[in-house]
């Protein structure tokens, strides 16, 4: 199934065990190796890619967050 996705069978298992979010190409990939229809891995491709863009905001939230805590320390909560 690896070799098929073109991936490690590392970053597969990971995948599989929830311990690392699949990127869109991985997506794409891993429906491509089961030979799913064009429908089902654009459906999927497109949660994946929304899950990734989400993540990537609460990245950018949590940093803007630690730096301006960082710059006013005694702002808010954190006082």
């Amino acid at each position: 199934m690896a070799r098929g996705a073109a991936m490690s069978a590392s970053k597969l298992s990971k995948i599989e065990r929830g311990h690392l979010a699949p990127s869109p190409l991985d997506v794409e990939r891993i429906l491509s190796a089961l030979q799913v229809s064009e429908e089902v891995k654009t459906r999927f491709t497109q949660a994946a890619r929304a899950a990734m863009t989400e993540v990537t905001a609460w990245r950018l939230h949590r940093r803007l967050s630690l730096l301006f805590f960082r710059r006013f320390p005694t702002c808010g909560w954190r006082s």
